[in-house]
């Protein structure tokens, strides 16, 4: 939607008479103020080919989190244990390294291990786990062979599996596919198991679908609890984080926006607010009559009000509805292994 062209002319609040070259320099500043780097091309006749667009999310710091500070440092040590005082373990056994975090949608575990990996100078492989699901036999088992075998190669590495639940379910279930996948899986951990270079990080809402083989030692070592709290000052966090790199006015009060944000908002919807706010302030930006000349002229990243951060809090629907909680709160209490 960011990169569809304007509206039209005769449509209500369409932008009127905007040239090819500042809807461009628009496109730019919005994809500067959120972080992101844009690659366009054009066509002979000067139309823009916004399909062709391609974005890349700059490097993630620790600060992009705002909590789960005892997350962090449980990883950290992990990593530290294996990689810088492994000569510890050289008379008893491998330090655990293999973890999973758990918990509802949006609570940052892509991103708490894409920092991990950035910040430690990993190589970090992201793998989606629907997207190793192949009707043809076999070729699944060899999707995870090659992952692993990439992995082996770009040594210090982290391996990611996100939605690992839809590739490593119970194998009872009865899917012969499923069972499949498992046991390839099963044969990957183990064969890794002594290497102190490879990291593996899995993500799930759903650990009690999970194949018991793979929760033990060895394999997922540790299973982190990742929820959502509900205080004021963690959403206060949130905001402060998802708004680093952006430009606030002067009026902006964070402590106030948080009051309009549900209790149950996630990491993601946080920034979701963020996000659409900012597209607020670059409306009325665009909008203002003197718009088109800012943006011709100068590169001043458009700036949010907290008008706006209001108008999108409370407009915003959590991903997780108060009636789920009690399931989450369950499954924390039965796998969480955080001490």
């Amino acid at each position: 939607n960011l990169f569809s062209p304007p509206p039209s002319p005769h449509g209500k609040g369409a932008i009127i008479g905007l040239s090819i070259d500042l809807r461009r320099k628009f496109y730019c500043a919005l994809a500067k103020s959120l972080q992101l780097q844009i690659c366009y091309t054009c066509s002979k006749d000067g139309h823009d080919l916004l399909s062709s667009a391609s974005l890349t999310r700059v490097k993630y710091c620790w600060a992009d989190i705002g909590g789960h500070i005892h997350i962090k440092q449980i990883l950290l040590d992990l990593l530290h244990f294996s990689m810088k005082y492994h000569h510890l373990f050289d008379h008893v056994t491998a330090p655990k390294k293999n973890v999973l975090l758990f918990g509802p949608p949006g609570t940052g575990k892509t991103l708490v291990a894409k920092i991990l990996a950035e910040e430690s100078g990993m190589s970090f492989l992201n793998v989606k786990g629907p997207e190793l699901l192949n009707m043809y036999v076999g070729q699944s088992e060899r999707a995870i062979r090659s992952i692993f075998r990439k992995a082996k190669e770009n040594q210090p590495s982290l391996l990611f599996f996100d939605e690992v639940e839809s590739i490593a379910s119970k194998r009872s279930s009865g899917h012969v596919a499923t069972a499949r996948m498992v046991s390839q899986l099963i044969l990957e951990f183990d064969a890794i198991g002594s290497n102190r270079s490879i990291f593996i990080i899995g993500a799930s809402n759903r650990p009690d679908i999970l194949d018991t083989s793979l929760l033990r030692p060895g394999r997922f070592d540790r299973l982190l609890y990742m929820g959502i709290d509900t205080t004021l000052e963690r959403r206060i966090k949130l905001l402060e984080a998802s708004t680093r790199q952006m430009c606030l006015s002067n009026d902006v009060q964070l402590h106030e926006i948080a009051k309009h944000c549900d209790p149950l908002c996630s990491g993601a919807d946080i920034y979701g607010i963020c996000v659409r706010a900012w597209m607020l302030a670059a409306k009325r930006y665009l909008l203002a009559s003197e718009s088109r000349m800012l943006i011709q002229s100068s590169y001043q990243p458009v700036c949010v009000s907290n008008v706006e951060l209001i108008a999108s809090a409370v407009s915003t629907t959590t991903s997780v509805v108060s009636e789920d909680m009690p399931k989450y709160e369950e499954l924390r209490d039965r796998y969480d292994s955080t001490d």
